[in-house]
């Protein structure tokens, strides 16, 4: 039978879907994810930033995050189950190994980013005396 006669036939389709699908990987974007890593004792998560998100969209993506809204935006109260106790504990997040000047839910990552979240402990400064009194009181003690 002539070539110009022949009818595609379902084996000719199989190998166009995937010459097409092949094309399109070759083409397609790298797509950007984040795992996170958690201490064993859960007072640090470290993950990649992804592109164009908050450091805390991507933390909400990645684990269960608990969060209290002031006027100033949202403050993270606990995260993967880790609650900081107290007033005398909270969540910092970091960029880099590096703090920032906003908040989680205003940075918006670049990707190479190297978001961490760390538990950290407030320790109060012990208030400065007042009166001449109560230091000399202290220095002879």
């Amino acid at each position: 039978m002539p070539i110009e006669n022949r009818r595609p036939t379902g084996r000719h389709f199989i190998y166009l879907l995937l010459l097409g699908s092949i094309m399109a990987c070759q083409n397609a974007e790298p797509l950007e994810t984040a795992n996170a890593v958690i201490s064993d004792d859960g007072s640090r998560v470290e993950y990649s930033g992804v592109g164009g998100e908050t450091a805390l969209e991507t933390l909400k993506d990645l684990t269960d995050v608990d969060v209290r809204v002031t006027s100033l935006g949202e403050f993270v109260t606990g995260v993967a189950g880790r609650s900081a106790a107290g007033g005398h504990q909270f969540w910092m997040f970091l960029v880099n190994d590096q703090t920032v000047r906003v908040g989680a839910g205003d940075y918006i990552a670049k990707p190479g980013d190297r978001i961490t979240w760390v538990l950290k402990t407030h320790t109060p400064t012990p208030k400065p005396k007042d009166n001449v009194a109560e230091q000399q009181k202290d220095a002879a003690q």
